[in-house]
């Protein structure tokens, strides 16, 4: 559950452990839960393709609908990103959960 927060801002020796899981987005977790598309580059070097399956796997225990597209090449915000058949999956999604 660490590694989110552990990448963007680095271990501390002076840091209290318990801000952790506040910064982690796992932990807001719930059946109330809004749902989420996941886009993920698996060569992203900034955070690990990993947090987003954690992510992915909290969001289906709790009941949520959630999409994970992993795109094999892609870095971290990467211009793949970009590309129109992502815009299709984004346009897919918001036309199932805003209609």
């Amino acid at each position: 559950m660490t590694s989110f927060t552990v990448t963007y801002w680095g271990p501390s020796q002076r840091t209290p452990r318990n801000w952790m899981p506040k910064a982690n987005p796992v932990t807001y977790v719930s059946k109330k839960s809004v749902p989420f598309l996941i886009l993920h580059g698996q060569q992203d070097q900034v955070v690990p393709f990993k947090d987003s399956e954690v992510l992915y796997e909290a969001l289906n225990q709790a009941g949520v609908d959630a999409d994970l597209y992993e795109l094999e090449t892609a870095g971290h915000m990467d211009v793949q990103f970009m590309q129109p058949a992502v815009f299709k999956l984004i346009l897919e999604f918001l036309k199932k959960h805003l209609n």
